[in-house]
């Protein structure tokens, strides 16, 4: 079932790859030589930051739909923002205050489209099932997202940035109408599924990231290396493994509302990082940062691990 959702999904993650190179060098079309940095900047926030606060503002009158509803109004929202830049690009009709805020509402329900994706993936599949139906989308977002930047250079670089845009709301549009087509028949199999008792995933997230321990210490360059790309090879499988945890530990009514704020911390914690980031290495160095930061992650993921095994033991008990 998830077949007929797939190809649209890839679609519009091909577009958004392509998004990324486009709405940068759009802004620099459009902002006069003395402000084309701050412009580029409000772009790329614009086309994420409001998600955040659409998962907040909008959580009373969408936290209670179905996924397949929640990721199709994303996805029109989505091709109806981005198709108009790319309308009004084209028509030379498009100011940069224009711009930034037809951003900032294509991105407003980008948490919620995130939720409904993941959240129609444990509508659709038994519990056994979900990290494998995770990882799907996955790989197909990962190398639609790598492929779709080197695409869109070409493509601006013939067309102009507008029609890539204008590419990408097409891809979106597609996908609305796949999310919509699936949304009665996942609508049905969540009323017919009998939610169980929550209980953690059977494949538990990966511990940690260890490429920053080595680097925070003093080793020879190959033990950090060798430690990077052993946290490459962890991480490729983590978020589908993470949001399994989700799927299958949430109560089905509360699943997309988890997802959203989920996404809405992530959304906001990458700037915060990187805010963060200065005053730190000015205090501990960058050798210090890594070491602290590595350390954190596996103290966290350790104790994460320490909830999901009493919270399996809990449920042993009570089953027995």
């Amino acid at each position: 079932m998830l077949r007929r959702v797939l190809p649209g999904a890839a679609a519009s993650a091909l577009g958004d790859g392509m998004s990324a190179v486009a709405i940068a060098w759009l802004a620099l079309k459009l902002a006069p030589e003395p402000s084309r940095g701050l412009l580029v900047g409000a772009a790329v926030a614009a086309y994420s930051l409001p998600g955040a606060v659409g998962a907040v503002a909008l959580r009373r009158w969408l936290g209670g739909r179905g996924g397949a509803r929640l990721a199709s109004v994303n996805a029109m929202l989505r091709a109806a923002a981005l198709g108009l830049i790319g309308c009004l690009a084209l028509a030379g009709r498009l100011d940069p205050a224009g711009y930034v805020a037809l951003l900032a509402v294509s991105s407003l329900l980008s948490t919620w489209g995130v939720a409904g994706k993941y959240t129609l993936i444990a509508d659709l599949l038994p519990p056994d099932q979900r990290v494998a139906g995770n990882t799907v989308f996955g790989l197909a977002d990962q190398t639609s997202l790598m492929i779709g930047p080197a695409l869109a250079g070409l493509l601006a670089l013939a067309t102009g940035p507008a029609v890539v845009i204008t590419a990408d709301a097409a891809s979106w549009a597609v996908l609305a109408i796949s999310y919509a087509r699936i949304a009665p028949l996942a609508a049905r199999l969540a009323r017919a599924r009998t939610p169980g008792p929550a209980q953690p995933a059977a494949a538990q997230p990966s511990v940690a990231e260890p490429g920053p321990i080595p680097l925070g210490l003093v080793t020879p360059l190959w033990l950090a290396l060798a430690a990077f790309f052993a946290g490459a090879v962890i991480w490729g499988p983590w978020m589908s493994l993470s949001m399994g945890v989700l799927q299958d530990a949430s109560p089905p009514a509360a699943l997309a509302q988890v997802i959203a704020a989920r996404s809405s911390l992530l959304i906001l914690a990458a700037p915060l990082g990187t805010a963060l980031g200065g005053p730190i290495v000015a205090v501990l160095g960058a050798r210090g940062t890594l070491l602290v930061s590595a350390l954190a992650t596996v103290a966290l993921a350790l104790i994460t691990a320490a909830i999901l095994a009493a919270r399996r033991r809990g449920h042993r008990r009570r089953r027995s």
